[in-house]
């Protein structure tokens, strides 16, 4: 319990780590001196959205916490609120709010013991290694300055003397640390991803997102004041009579002049999707907000819309090029480069560099997520693909390392959206960094091929299993040089489409004999031909004995027509008067597997390899180009 400096009111303290504590007069209470600070800059405290209040109750991880207070940071380029949560276990979580993404904050009691003199006199920038604590190395990922702060309730968190608020990966174990640190001391704190729904919010939040204070832009050209929509998420705006961009500068608390856009560039024929369009793009919804116009050294051009989704308070960017879109999203999770021109794991899956490059702003359409002050300057790229996803780096101001995660949108999803936007939608070309070779993944494919040619397989077994042979005739005939032809009568086939057998045996010696056989009905006279021959060699060589052909051949009648028939068999053969061939006849009805599973099953295989030859060529293709 403190006394309030201001209207000398008990304040209650929550937990005996609380920094700072605001009296219900309104006023932040530092903890430790009992003062008045001033703190709250009115931006901060009343313009930062969010979908949470104080009060609020929830679970994590099966534990149940208080909403006890917030602190709302502004820095160059973002907007966040941290709010303390109190658990029923009497621990302090810190919950961190920005643009549709959520993290947890854990003090780390070991780190800040150890790491406080060491971090605290390094210079610390992003995109650089340093040592947090003995064998602790971590690689920054992004260093922001914070400008504004206003804290509600209590936290243990101190915005005071504007701090560097720094993102880094431990080197070794991937884990994410964010370090809050100013010449008041340091505080680290163990990062951890989560989406909304883990909090498990016990009341209802509103339906989207709302931004509790509207931002107004001069124009210092026509001098009038446009409202700027989702401020201050969004902080560059575009006059719409003048085609002048500005950004905000949250140091000078005003717009600054950015961009003149190339208005005959700007009214070339140019097939787009306008800006207020409504989207559903990959099962979310979002309003398309601005548009940006990007140019690389090459001088290959491509549009980058900005979207906003309100009921998520989250953000997106659509990508279009030569006709292929891209959906992507910002990510905290992406792994650290040592190389950056090799590939990378991400969400277990290899991504492959395509492309590197610099890239800068040509024109600005509307109105477009953060600021951009120097549009014209150029920024390092790196785009990772594993179609459909594409993991995207760039190196913003400072170094700072931005990642995105993409996902290609199917020309269907981009039809509709352009034809409910009355807008012609320009038609692909190739296949772009992530338009997958094939609908599936190759992997699927092939897997899928070989699944239907097992099951396929069994079925054709079953069913043969089911389909027993019936005997039609079974005789014997001994061939001499004059007994040449035999018939084989009283054929009867009872169903349509029946395939029968013809096995024969010749009892031959150093011999050969062929089979010529005429099946003949005797409804109509149709005529079907076959044959087959026979030969069975053997003898001694070296003391070894060795025989070579057989006995037995069989031979089929396929797709015959219920009825009956007669078989005729003419014999071709060498014997002579002093010889005679013992031979049988064994007529059945059969369902041979071979000849019904080949062909389908070869179709089945031939599916597989020619999806596997489109993608290894349009792989091949897309790394070339």
């Amino acid at each position: 319990m403190i006394i309030c400096s201001n209207c000398k009111k008990t304040v209650s303290l929550l937990h005996e780590s609380i920094v700072f504590a605001t009296c219900e007069c309104g006023a932040v209470i530092d903890t430790l001196t009992f003062n008045e600070v001033k703190i709250n800059a009115p931006l901060a405290a009343n313009a930062t959205p969010s979908f949470f209040k104080i009060n609020q109750t929830g679970t994590y991880n099966k534990t149940t916490f208080t909403i006890i207070g917030r602190v709302n940071i502004w820095t160059e380029d973002s907007v966040l609120s941290y709010w303390t949560l109190l658990t029923d276990t009497h621990k302090i979580l810190i919950l961190e709010e920005g643009y549709g993404n959520y993290a947890i904050l854990e003090y780390n009691e070991e780190l800040n013991k150890n790491a406080s003199s060491i971090v605290l006199n390094q210079v610390v920038i992003a995109n650089t290694a340093f040592t947090l604590a003995a064998n602790n190395k971590v690689w920054t990922t992004i260093v922001n300055q914070t400008y504004l702060a206003a804290v509600q309730g209590q936290t243990i968190l101190n915005p005071t003397h504007t701090p560097q608020i720094i993102y880094a990966d431990n080197v070794n174990s991937h884990t994410q640390y964010e370090i809050w640190k100013s010449r008041n001391g340091l505080a680290i704190f163990e990062s951890t991803g989560i989406d909304f729904e883990d909090l498990n919010i016990n009341e209802t939040v509103d339906e989207y997102l709302i931004f509790p204070q509207a931002g107004y832009c001069r124009c210092t050209k026509c001098k009038s004041d446009f409202k700027v929509e989702y401020f201050p998420y969004i902080q560059t705006a575009t006059c719409k009579k003048c085609e002048i961009s500005y950004s905000y500068d949250v140091k000078q608390n005003t717009w600054q002049h950015i961009l003149n856009n190339n208005s005959s560039i700007k009214r070339k024929p140019r097939k787009e999707l306008p800006v207020g369009a409504k989207v559903t793009l990959l099962k979310d919804n979002f309003e398309i907000t601005g548009k940006v116009f990007k140019q690389n050294t090459d001088n290959y051009r491509w549009i980058e819309y900005h979207l906003y989704n309100a009921y998520e308070g989250s953000y997106a960017y659509l990508s279009e090029s030569d006709g292929i879109f891209i959906l992507l999203y910002q990510v905290f999770d992406a792994p650290l480069l040592k190389d950056r021109k090799k590939a990378i794991r991400y969400n277990n899956k290899t991504f492959a560099l395509f492309d590197d490059y610099k890239a800068s702003i040509q024109e600005i359409e509307g109105n477009l997520i953060g600021a951009y002050f120097n549009p014209k300057t150029t920024t390092k790229a790196y785009d990772y693909v594993s179609p459909p996803y594409m993991l995207s780096l760039e190196e913003g101001n400072k170094k700072n390392n931005y990642w995105h995660a993409g996902e290609y949108v199917p020309d269907k999803e981009i039809a509709k959206a352009y034809a409910d936007n009355k807008a012609i939608k320009p038609n692909p070309t190739g296949y772009g960094a992530v338009k997958p070779a094939t609908k599936r993944p190759i992997k699927h494919i092939l897997i899928a091929t070989v699944i239907m040619g097992l099951i396929y397989l069994a079925i054709q077994m079953w069913m043969e299993r089911q389909n027993h042979s019936f005997e039609l005739a079974n005789t014997q005939y001994m061939v001499t040089q004059n007994a040449k032809q035999f018939v084989i009568d009283n054929i009867n086939i009872k169903e349509d489409r029946t395939d029968i057998k013809v096995a024969s045996y010749a009892d031959l010696s150093n011999d050969w004999v062929v089979f010529n056989y005429t099946l003949v009905s005797k409804k109509d006279g149709a005529e079907f031909d076959g044959g087959h021959e026979i030969s069975y060699y053997s003898g001694m060589d070296g003391g070894e004995s060795w025989s070579e052909g057989s006995k037995n051949n069989k031979y089929i009648f396929s797709g015959l027509s219920k009825g009956d028939y007669k078989l005729i068999i003419n014999v071709e053969s060498n014997i002579d008067a002093s010889r005679q061939v013992d031979t049988r006849f064994h007529v059945t009805t059969d369902g041979q597997l071979g000849k019904n599973f080949l062909f389908p099953f070869l179709l089945i295989i031939a599916w597989g390899i020619f999806c596997l030859i489109k993608y290894i060529a349009v792989e091949s293709k897309r790394f070339q180009n």
